[in-house]
């Protein structure tokens, strides 16, 4: 029902204007070549020259182009919440699997666009034969490097097909090749939220997992460097590489930054990486080594497996291979026992919502949830203002008495609000002691206690009793 309402809106909207600007809305200069040194067009907008479309004032939000046979369709989302339209493919299986089925996303490589899915890959067979869902997207344009506003081009195609369509939201896989495998993993790592799509596990083929040594590596860096990307080297926007990485490889000494690794978000999700061992583009072999390493080393157990081959191409991965890893893998949703995130925005991250001290830096915090006594410990906090607890999704009970255990490394103040608090505490202590109104509220409205810690450098234990 849904695709013949888009064919007939399809039929009677006009077709999206020409693209007049770059996506901050004013002309811009395009740069002058890829990383890889491939001149781009000369002349026109960058939107242009990397192969995008700025949203369009006016423009229905999401438009039908036409079927590309087979069950596939390309349709264009023009309200995605960033300056960039979004353009995708979308293979809808002859018998889906009932009563909802698993949704496969395909990100593309670089230089290419999402039809390259459907042109160098049989992934819009091998799903669709599965019976499952599959979506190619472009991620805003051809050379995105998970940039953040690629990624929430992805995001909000992502929220309107598992609305749309009837989608086994514990059941949504991804796979990306090069930079799309670098895609896949950073959309994974910075995509936490219970009540947005996630990704259930994930394939990583020669991904472009540090955009820092992708910089370092490139002949021609002028398009990283330009307003619409990077805005300048590694050195100048440490923190937008490192959010657009998975691991962030310093140059010197050729491992991951330990403060910049989004890689610890991955723990606990089903991961199969891949690499040709003699591809041409060694930088990404020897990335693809370092953070499957990284991942062990940081107790995950991603499969890894290097095939036989000398050309950069999907073609050294079997798409069946790739599909038959997933196919068997559910989301986690569980976050009890110790887990370590490095939040990169404000943004809900499990059964956390992290409001930061500072945008544009990195939030790391580790918590443990002991439903059994009751307890929740938060320590690792640097970069945290505020922590919201959703304390029904954690498994905490607030009608018997709560335990909370803080720790910060940069000993600044922070506040934790637990919800499911519809009456004031009979108690609160701290360490013990009663404490009064001033360092700890109830908020009627929201039915939530808020605790003000001022120096949690010495883990102190709070109590709170209803």
């Amino acid at each position: 029902m849904w695709l013949r309402t888009l064919l007939l809106a399809a039929a009677l909207a006009p077709a999206a204007a020409s693209q007049t600007s770059s996506s901050a809305g004013t002309v811009v200069a395009p740069p002058a070549a890829t990383p890889q040194g491939t001149p781009l067009p000369t002349s026109g907008t960058v939107a242009n020259a990397v192969g995008g479309q700025a949203i369009v004032p006016g423009a229905p939000d999401l438009q039908l182009l036409g079927g590309l046979g087979s069950g596939v369709y390309e349709l264009v989302m023009n309200d995605t919440g960033t300056a960039w339209q979004e353009s995708f493919l979308i293979g809808v299986p002859p018998v889906p699997v009932q009563p909802e089925a698993p949704l496969l996303v395909v990100f593309h490589g670089w230089g290419n666009t999402h039809q390259s899915i459907l042109t160098q890959t049989t992934y819009f067979h091998e799903a669709r034969q599965r019976g499952w869902y599959i979506i190619a997207p472009l991620g805003a344009h051809k050379y995105n490097y998970a940039i953040p506003y690629a990624q929430q081009n992805v995001q909000a195609v992502l929220e309107w097909a598992t609305s749309a369509l009837p989608i086994d939201d514990s059941r949504i896989y991804g796979v990306g090749f090069s930079m799309g495998g670098g895609n896949v993993a950073n959309y994974a790592a910075r995509h936490l939220d219970p009540n947005r799509p996630r990704f259930a596990a994930i394939v990583n083929h020669t991904g472009t997992v540090s955009v820092r040594d992708v910089y370092y590596n490139a002949v021609d860096t002028t398009l990283l460097d330009h307003v619409d990307m990077f805005g300048g080297s590694p050195t100048q926007f440490p923190f937008e590489y490192a959010q657009s990485s998975v691991i962030d490889i310093e140059p010197t000494r050729n491992v991951p930054d330990p403060d910049m690794d989004l890689a610890r978000n991955l723990i606990g999700l089903p991961m199969f990486t891949t690499a040709a061992q003699s591809d041409p583009l060694q930088h990404l072999v020897r990335e693809t080594r370092i953070v499957t390493r990284w991942l062990w080393h940081l107790g995950g157990t991603p499969r890894y497996r290097e095939e036989v081959g000398a050309l950069h191409t999907w073609d050294t991965l079997d798409e069946w291979t790739a599909c038959q890893f997933l196919s068997n893998k559910t989301l986690d949703t569980s976050p009890l026992g110790t887990r370590s995130i490095l939040a990169d925005r404000d943004a809900t991250y499990y059964c956390f919502d992290v409001e930061q001290d500072q945008a544009g830096e990195f939030t790391p915090f580790r918590w443990n949830l002991d439903p059994s006594i009751n307890r929740l410990v938060l320590d690792e906090t640097e970069n945290l203002a505020r922590l919201t607890v959703d304390t029904t999704a954690a498994g905490l009970d607030t009608s018997i008495p709560l335990k909370v255990l803080l720790g910060t490394q940069d000993g600044q103040p922070e506040e934790v609000v637990l919800d499911g608090y519809p009456a004031p505490p009979v108690n609160v202590l701290r360490n013990s002691q009663p404490v009064g109104g001033g360092s700890w509220s109830w908020d009627a409205v929201n039915e939530t206690v808020t605790l003000y810690e001022a120096d949690a450098s010495s883990y102190p234990l709070w109590r709170i009793e209803p």
